[in-house]
């Protein structure tokens, strides 16, 4: 964790911002430092907070979420203070389990900025003098990107099994393969080579561990990584479902009902206080 905290500190000098990461699965608190991981760090971020947190949080937790699909390299967003903020997918196992932010920055000389996502522009009360903000340009804004993705990088490298934490037991080294492939269709053959038993053999060795079948094994792991995902993150349904390997979004509201006995937006609801739609 120390690494990463430094890494980030030489980033927020180099880029004169601060930078902070969004956490939507858990797995990256373990490497992220606690006061990164939570938005507010910017001063005039707070300020507009304060006066109309609302605002801010559905831009990053609802519309950036809901369309997250379609900035796989990230990109810059404009909020409606007018405001610009780099972000850029974190990846771990082939999912996206979070989000880190760059920011905040204005335009150049009021220079075009190619804008991914961008609010109605309202003039805040408690912006305050906005001298000290950095500005950016449309170059200046692919260079950050490109020196932010190799902060992403290593942030997603300190998340993922490191050699340090290989497996001990069986049971390690079954939770590691589900661990880094529940989302990518694995069968059973895949695991007898991981552990190096034959498919009769395999299959006894997680009844005696889990009480479960493969097939199972690999459906819990899938819903409880579902249900978090509904329950503290905005993402659409159809993502989670993807997220979490399942290809067809109606079968996954069919599994996810049969096991928990209410769909996926009930369930979000419901964790949420939330009504379904």
């Amino acid at each position: 964790m120390n690494d990463v905290r430094t890494m980030i500190s030489a980033y927020e000098q180099r880029l004169g911002v601060t930078i902070c990461v969004h956490d939507y699965a858990g797995a990256l608190h373990a490497v992220v430092p606690s006061d990164r991981i939570y938005h507010d760090r910017n001063p005039f971020c707070r300020s507009e907070k304060a006066l109309n947190d609302i605002r801010c949080s559905a831009f990053d937790l609802r519309r950036l979420q809901n369309e997250i699909t379609r900035f796989p390299d990230g990109g810059c967003k404009r909020c409606h203070a007018g405001f610009l903020e780099l972000f850029i997918p974190l990846h771990r196992y082939g999912r996206i389990e979070g989000m880190l932010f760059a920011g905040i920055f204005l335009p150049k000389n009021d220079t075009h900025i190619p804008l991914v996502l961008s609010e109605a522009v309202r003039r805040s009360v408690r912006s305050g003098d906005r001298s000290g903000i950095p500005r950016i340009d449309e170059r200046m804004m692919h260079e950050h990107l490109a020196v932010l993705s190799l902060l992403a990088a290593h942030i997603e490298s300190a998340a993922a099994v490191t050699a340090d934490d290989a497996p001990v037991n069986r049971r390690q080294m079954i939770d590691r393969f589900i661990e880094t492939k529940y989302n990518r269709d694995p069968s059973l053959d895949d695991l007898c080579r991981t552990l190096g038993l034959n498919p009769s053999r395999t299959s006894e060795v997680i009844r005696t561990l889990y009480a479960k079948t493969f097939p199972e094994l690999i459906n819990a792991r899938r819903l409880q990584h579902a249900r978090h995902l509904l329950a503290e993150t905005a993402l659409p349904v159809h993502f989670v479902a993807a997220q979490c390997g399942y290809e067809n979004t109606e079968y996954f509201f069919r599994i996810f009902k049969k096991q928990f006995r209410m769909t996926p937006l009930a369930w979000r609801g419901k964790r949420t206080g939330k009504k379904s739609g």
